[in-house]
Parts: C-alpha cells; structure tokens; sequence
C-alpha cells in the first residue's frame, strides 16, 4: 500500500545573499526571495520566536545572511484546477522553499550596480509609503512595481472588472519612461544616435529598478530590441521579430512562467495589437477584448459584461490621466494633493462599479474551445463578412457553458484540504449540491499575531476555486458533521463567496457559542441552520441518516453519520465519529453494506473499528489527511487492519483529491497526482 512518511526536512546551514526590496514583513511572520552560495534562488519565510527579532531584517541594503533551516522543494497542485504553487515558483526559475528556524548573522554585501539600484528601490518603496492614499499605492505599483496591501485590495476589484492589466507595469508604462527621457534628452540638445545609445543602458537598469516583472521583462525587452536594430542598422526589426524572438527567450529560459495568466495576457494583446491592424478605436477594443475572454474564463472561470466597455472608456483615461497624476504627485505639496483627490474619486467610481452584479461564472472552458476563439479572432482579420465565423463561435461559448453547469455524470469528490476534511456530492445536471464540511486550518503559534494581512483560506483557495471552475456558485446543502476546526473553519469564508441554501448540524450544535461564533462571521443566519438525529428526513437526496442518535454539543462522538447511495454503490461518511459510535451503528442496522468507506477521524485509531470492516466489507478505504501532518495521521493500526480485510486504501495527502464518478456504465475512483488523473474502476 502507502508507506507513510512524516520525518522532517534535514536542517542545513546556508548563506544567502538578500536585498531589501524583497524582504515582505506581515505580522509576525517574513517572507523574502534569497539567493545561497550554490546560485540557488530561494522562496524562504521566517517565524520569528520573539516580536523584536523581526527588527533584525527590516534591512536597509544589499546583505549576506546566515542562516540554518530547512530547504524543501515545492508541492504541485493536488487538487483539480487548484492554483500550482510549483509552477509559478519554477516560472520565476525559483526550485526550492526555505524554512528559516535561526538567523545566525548579518554581513552587508559589496556595492556594485544591480545592488545600489535593488536599495534605491527600497528608498522609493519606503519615501513613498509616507505619501497619502490611494496614491502612495499607486505610485508604489505603477512606478517601481511594488504592490502594498491596500493595492493588492485594489486589484481584486479590478481583476473582477477585466482591467488589471492596467495597473500592472507593462508597455504603457515602457512607452511613458522612453517618451520622458527622449523629451529630456532633446531638451539637452542630445543627439538622436546618443539617445539611442542612452536608452540601451538605461531600459535595462529600469527593468531592476521597476521589480523585473515577467510583463516588464516582454516589454522592455521589445522595446530594447527595436532601439537595438534603430542603432545598428544592418538587420531591420520588425514588432513581430522582436515578439517572436522575446517568446522564444521567454520559453528557453523560464519555460513554466507561459501558464501565468499575466504572461500570456501580456504576449497575447502585445501580438493582437501586431496583427489586429484596425483604425476603429471601438472596433479594435472589441477584437482585444475578443482575444482576452478565452484567457480570463481559463484562469478565473468569471467575466464581467461590464469589461468590453470599462476597457474603451478607461484605458485612453489610464493614459491620459493616472500616469500623468503620478508624475505630478512627485512634484509640490499642492500638485501631489490634488492628484491624490483625482485618484480617490476614480478609485471610488471603479470600486461602486465593481459592486454591481454585473460579473458571470462561466466555470472553466475546455482548451479546445480556448485556442479556436483565439485562432478565430485572427483568422477573422482576413475575412471580408465574419459574421457566420462569429455566429459559430457564439454557439461553441453557449454550448460548452451548458456543458459546464449542467454535467451528465454525478460525482463525489474528496478534497485535498489539508489536515482537514471536506467532501462534495454532485447530482446529474447539477440538481443538487452538497459539500460536507468545509475544512479548516487549526492555529498553533504560541505569539500573537501583530497585524497580519489576511490570507486567503483552504476553503477559498481549494472548494471555492473547484466550485467557480465547475460553474457553480450556490450550494443547495452544508452538512458540517461536528465542530472541530479541522471540519468546520472555512465555512464563514466559503460563505462570503458561494451562497449556501440550508446548513445540517448534529442537534445541539446550534447552541453551542463557538459555532455560534462562527455562523455570526458567516453570510448565513439561524434561521438557516438545521439540526439533524438518526432517522429524520433531510434535502440531501438518496441518504439515510444513521447517527447522531440524541441530543448533543457537537463533539467528535456526535458527529453526522450517514449513507449516499451513488450509481449503485453505498458510501459511507461519518466525520470523527469514535468507535463507540461505530458499533451503535452497526448494532441498529447489522446488515449493513458499504461500498466506499470514508474512514473516520482521519484514519485515527480512535475509528474505524475492526469490526466495521469486518462486518461492512467495503471495496475501497478513502482517508483525509495532511502531509507530515503532527497527530501521525493515519494511524498505523488502522492501515493493518484495512490490509488485514485487504480493503485497498488512498490517503489525501499521498493521491491528492479523489473522485468518485460514473463513467458510461462503470463507476472510477480517480486520484489527482502531479496534474493529472489515475484512473481504477470501482464497478
């Protein structure tokens, strides 16, 4: 079967080379990009045992830092359209993560260039946070590309708006810096060759001081190439060559960073506005938007109607408008308040904007029909009537939206959340919907935490994301099976995104105060809550409630037992329920048949009785756990006894997330490793 894995990473001693700009303080905890005497490029983080040891790295410049922790490589997506946190490091060439335990000292680095320029970007950074908001953030974002928190709040509204982009440094703000030196290069009575010659040293060095982007990296790097074949004039280059030259580097180099939405957003419009020759403002902003739709639906599986026309009218404005109020604010006091009113009246208006109702959940499109609308927008240039080209593509995006919300085959999918639990039931066509638990991620630090930013939460980043992929956003049943964190936490979060219709709870849950606390921080009410005992009748179709049996506060030996009749096949959920619990069951119904076991607890010893197998005989074990999680989960006698009934087992934290589905007329169990499906029937 698994052999299960918990020993911890060696400890190793490293020296890292740090630079100031990198260093990201939030809370108690800093988080930094270092490189180590090996030339390795290290995503390391630090949780500091004191809060005055963090003092230690609000550095001022370039340093050497010796450290001891441990060097971990980094996890790829273990859940089915989940954000791949492996290939977006390996996109910046960054292979490994640092878990910093000590700081042994701190030497400064040898001046030289990319050093000096990496801390006068930290100067900028910091001048610049003493300046009023949203202009401070916007000054931080647009002119050294850095992202403060109020910006990466500012960003959510305007990624649901489709017009990010804007905000991100890119060839706008390429053209804006070229345009500014050229004017002061002329008013110096430069010579044109000279300032060529200038641009050619100065563009790269902006590119470090801007933060080196991989949007900034395309841009600059067009731009450069271009000023290069104006200089030598021997091979005359076109935008296409360079585009085409800039990819190919791109795609040598750092080969993972071609599935960020921002790199191909960047080298996708750059090559539209190549090849889309179009004089019609409009017209041109329509085939734009055309070319992003596909992208934006792939990635975040939601588009706002309102993007077409946010993107006619306020891209001129971007450019006429916010750039220029950012250079003005760097002049005198009353230029720099009267920007920032300007800039706080846009934000205000874009902010309502983003408030309306106006944004769609597509769910995910297949890659097939995401290269024929790209293909399709540059193959329309050509024709004289697109109209029937147009018609058939309105069709394809209708018919694969159906597709989408209303699948044929049901499903029960088993979530990789972590030491944690979380299971959603899926009917045919999606007329019922029903996530069991939500997960949730217990907090062991001994130091308060000192303002730390909010992150986002498993259930956000794993159900929630699942859910918008599949085209869903409402949930017609919560069953939370008791209220351990580990079951329960996510649930105010997952709220505030996906609407839930009715919340199932274990009777006496409901007044309990710390589930009381929590449904308080939820978008549910009381009134939407309902407490559940063996035998009564619920909305969660083709069940049969088996436990609890009487009134409780919601413990682990009150948890919600109940069987899911699936294509056949009987599937067993029971929380934490101990063993005690177990052969209550089994004494009530003694003919009791399961199929497919969700052990309980975790695969802890405290579950899953012997004599539930014995007695049940199920197919397959499927166990929830956390990688390398503290409690040993699971327990080795559980495993023997699953062997000793020769009951096959997959654990989440070896498989990653796991389906249960019918297919045709067969039934599979499909595990979620390294981005793809394994597949083994069932039935």
């Amino acid at each position: 079967m698994h052999l299960i894995e918990n020993k911890q990473p060696q400890m190793l001693q490293l020296c890292l080379k740090v630079q100031p700009d990198q260093v990201k303080i939030n809370g108690n905890s800093v988080y930094f990009s270092g490189v180590d005497q090996f030339r390795r490029k290290l995503n390391c983080t630090w949780y500091p045992k004191k809060t005055n040891d963090i003092k230690v790295l609000k550095l001022q410049e370039s340093c050497y830092l010796q450290v001891s922790g441990q060097l971990q490589p980094f996890i790829g997506a273990t859940n089915e359209n989940q954000f791949d946190a492996r290939r977006y490091y390996y996109g910046k060439r960054v292979f490994y993560k640092l878990k910093i335990e000590k700081i042994i000292s701190i030497k400064p680095v040898r001046k030289n260039i990319v050093n000096q320029l990496h801390t006068l970007r930290w100067q900028i950074i910091q001048k610049l946070k003493r300046y009023p908001e949203p202009y401070a953030s916007y000054a931080q974002a647009l002119l050294v590309g850095y992202q403060s928190e109020v910006f990466q709040g500012l960003t959510n509204v305007y990624s649901k708006l489709g017009i990010i982009y804007l905000f991100c440094l890119s060839g706008m703000h390429v053209f804006y810096v070229i345009w500014i030196i050229k004017t002061i290069l002329t008013y110096l009575h430069v010579t044109q060759e000279t300032q060529l010659t200038i641009l050619l040293i100065v563009l790269p060095l902006y590119l470090i001081l801007a933060g080196g982007s991989a949007s900034l990296v395309r841009a600059i790097g067009m731009a450069w190439l271009l000023i290069l074949g104006q200089k030598i004039k021997v091979i005359k280059l076109t935008k296409l060559t360079t585009w085409s030259c800039l990819l190919a580097v791109n795609l040598f180099l750092a080969p993972e960073s071609i599935f960020s939405l921002g790199v191909q957003l960047s080298y996708l419009l750059t090559l539209g506005l190549i090849l889309l020759q179009e004089a019609n403002y409009f017209k041109l902003n329509l085939k734009i938007n055309a070319l992003t739709l596909p992208l934006i639906l792939w990635h975040t599986y939601q588009y706002n109607l309102l993007t077409p026309l946010l993107t006619w009218v306020i891209t001129p404005i971007f450019a006429v408008v916010f750039i220029p109020l950012l250079l003005l604010g760097l002049g005198p006091e009353w230029m720099l308040m009267m920007s920032n009113q300007v800039l706080q009246i846009l934000t205000l208006i874009l902010v309502k904007i983003g408030q309306l109702p106006t944004e769609i959940t597509y769910g995910k499109p297949s890659l097939l029909v995401v290269l024929m609308i790209v293909i399709s927008v540059f193959y329309a240039q050509k024709l004289t009537k697109p109209q029937k080209l147009i018609t058939c593509l309105s069709i394809l995006i209708v018919g694969n939206f159906i597709v989408i919300k209303y699948p044929i085959a049901p499903e029960i999918v088993y979530f990789d959340i972590g030491q944690g639990d979380s299971t959603l039931i899926r009917e045919r066509f999606n007329r019922s919907v029903t996530l069991v638990d939500t997960g949730g991620k217990l907090n062991f630090s001994a130091m308060k935490q000192r303002n730390p930013k909010k992150r986002k939460t498993n259930g956000e980043k794993i159900i929630v994301n699942y859910l918008k992929s599949k085209g869903l956003m409402h949930l017609d049943h919560l069953v939370l099976t008791h209220q351990d964190t580990d079951h329960i936490g996510d649930f105010p979060a997952i709220s505030r995104h996906i609407k839930i219709a009715k919340i199932y709870v274990p009777a006496g849950m409901e007044k309990q105060s710390a589930f009381l606390r929590r449904l308080d921080q939820s978008e549910n009410t009381l009134a939407d809550v309902y407490p559940v005992l063996k035998g009564m009748n619920w909305g969660v179709s083709q069940t049969e409630i088996l436990y609890p049996i009487q009134v409780g506060a919601g413990k682990n030996e009150d948890s919600i037992t109940f069987i899911k009749q699936f294509a056949g096949l009987q599937c067993f959920f029971s929380g934490d329920l101990n063993q005690a619990g177990e052969l209550k069951i089994l004494k009530e119904h003694p003919n009791l048949k399961i199929d497919i076991l969700k052990t309980g607890h975790h695969g802890s010893q405290t579950s899953t009785h012997p004599q539930l197998l014995q007695s049940t005989k199920p197919c397959v074990a499927l166990i929830s756990c956390g990688r390398k999680n503290r409690y040993g989960h699971p327990a080795q006698i559980t495993l023997e006894n699953l062997e000793k009934y020769q009951i096959p087992y997959y654990l989440t934290a070896h498989d990653g997330m796991m389906k249960v589905k019918k297919v045709g007329r067969h039934v599979e169990l499909q595990l979620y490793q390294m981005g793809k499906w394994r597949k083994i029937r069932i039935k």
